[in-house]
């Protein structure tokens, strides 16, 4: 063996060599002991990762978990496309009668129709009460007269008859009412000396009912402006008075007097 001479400076590190190949690996050491658990600091929640493959079924349910809070309400969207009308369902009930409503304009009246047949008589209704009593009218009238120039007579409703004696023409009123509308008609012409005066009497005095013919005076003369009321009982009469002083009224003299 030779002997190394005394030991020269050391040299510089030269390039890495190239690794080897990896050898076998060792058996795995006993797992070591558990460490103590920290304190429980959560994290911030990461984002939703994607929906994994669905596994294979037939793994445990594992426990629902709690309902979480409710989301804001999301925009209403677009109604959708009406459909189809269902059946018509049961009537119901009917209702109570609503308020009466107030009542339109009546209507343009529509043409006559026809004239129905006439129906059967019915039965005689029953007699109603008797009504009161109507008002009664009644007319007088007489004719002719003759008065002498200067005379007065007295009348009463039947023809031809006078007296000058009033008590002896006077009439009795069957009931009570008004007399007027009194009328002389003078056929003859009143003589020409004096006028012929003619007046309604009641109870033997003269009344308002008063008609003058004058001298010389035909035709129809009449007071309708008067009338008189009379009572059951009352006595009347008509007064002529001819004051022509000669010449006599004679002839067609008629008058007629109302009572109603």
């Amino acid at each position: 063996m030779t002997d190394p001479g005394p030991g020269g400076t050391v040299g510089a590190t030269g390039p890495q060599g190239v690794t080897g190949p990896q050898g076998i690996a060792g058996a795995t050491g006993p797992q070591g002991v558990t460490g103590p658990t920290g304190p429980a600091v959560p994290g911030a929640t990461g984002a939703t990762g994607p929906i994994g493959v669905s596994g294979a079924g037939g793994g445990v349910t594992g426990p629902t978990g709690a309902t979480g809070p409710q989301g804001p309400t999301g925009v209403t969207g677009p109604s959708g496309a009406i459909g189809v009308t269902g059946p018509a369902g049961a009537q119901g009930a009917t209702g109570a009668q609503g308020l009466q409503g107030a009542p339109g304009a009546p209507g343009v009246q529509g043409p006559q129709g026809a004239q129905g047949a006439q129906g059967a008589q019915g039965p005689q209704g029953i007699q109603g009460p008797q009504g009161p009593a109507g008002a009664s009218v009644g007319t007088w009238f007489c004719s002719p007269i003759a008065l002498n120039a200067g005379q007065t007579a007295y009348f009463w409703g039947a023809y031809n008859w006078s007296s000058t004696v009033e008590s002896y023409a006077q009439m009795p009123m069957p009931v009570g009412g008004v007399l007027d509308n009194f009328w002389i008609t003078v056929k003859v012409a009143q003589p020409a000396t004096g006028s012929l005066v003619t007046a309604v009497r009641v109870n033997g005095a003269d009344t308002a009912i008063t008609v003058t013919v004058p001298a010389g005076g035909a035709g129809n003369f009449t007071d309708q402006v008067h009338a008189v009321a009379v009572n059951q009982g009352d006595m009347v009469c008509v007064r002529l008075t001819n004051n022509a002083t000669s010449g006599v009224a004679y002839g067609n003299v008629f008058y007629s007097l109302r009572m109603r």
